[in-house]
């Protein structure tokens, strides 16, 4: 497995690209599970996943007409997981909208 996850980044229909640090968003998340225990829910299934991801898909876009947006995190195979997160989620939000802010 590589060291980068190709982040892909889609806002008002421009797709961004950029390769993250597959170990620096994997802590960032484990630490949101140790910090927020009773609401880490998000967190946990990144934790789990983020380390067979290749690619990571993040639509702003459809962020703004969907309650309860997902994000896509593809593995080797090409096989999509697909993660909901709640707009609500701000923290976890925050942490991927920071890579293309």
């Amino acid at each position: 497995m590589t060291e980068t996850i190709m982040y892909e980044w889609k806002k008002n229909g421009a797709v961004r690209k950029k390769e993250i640090e597959r170990d620096e968003l994997l802590a960032r998340m484990c630490s949101l599970v140790m910090l927020y225990p009773e609401d880490n829910v998000i967190a946990k299934q990144m934790v789990e996943i983020l380390p067979q991801t290749v690619t990571l898909k993040v639509d702003k876009d459809r962020y703004e007409d969907d309650e309860n947006p997902k994000i896509y995190c593809i593995d080797a195979e090409g096989v999509p997981h697909s993660i909901a997160i709640k707009k609500r989620h701000t923290i976890i939000w925050a942490m991927l909208d920071k890579y293309f802010a």
